[in-house]
């Protein structure tokens, strides 16, 4: 998600630790895991919404689907060409 080396993250937490200092860490910590779990949540909570108004998975199916008749369609072409291939081959 974010390209944050080792070096990175801990002039980041010495920085933390310098501006907010030893007694409000604990609850800076605790205030950034509750806005990180309610924006996840949230943007679960979207794409579900989106996903069930666009009836996104009935249109993966059939995308799928076509895409299988279409592969059956050139096996089944391909294997009535190699049938005449071969009758024409014998005579």
């Amino acid at each position: 998600m974010f390209d944050i080396g080792f070096a990175e993250l801990i002039v980041t937490c010495l920085v933390t630790l310098l501006v907010l200092g030893p007694k409000k860490l604990p609850a800076a910590i605790k205030f950034f895991i509750l806005c990180t779990y309610k924006l996840r949540n949230f943007m679960q909570n979207i794409s579900d919404k989106v996903n069930k108004e666009f009836d996104t998975d009935n249109i993966k199916l059939d995308i799928y689907n076509e895409e299988v008749m279409r592969n059956m369609q050139k096996n089944e072409q391909n294997s009535s060409n190699n049938l005449k291939d071969n009758d024409q081959n014998r005579s």
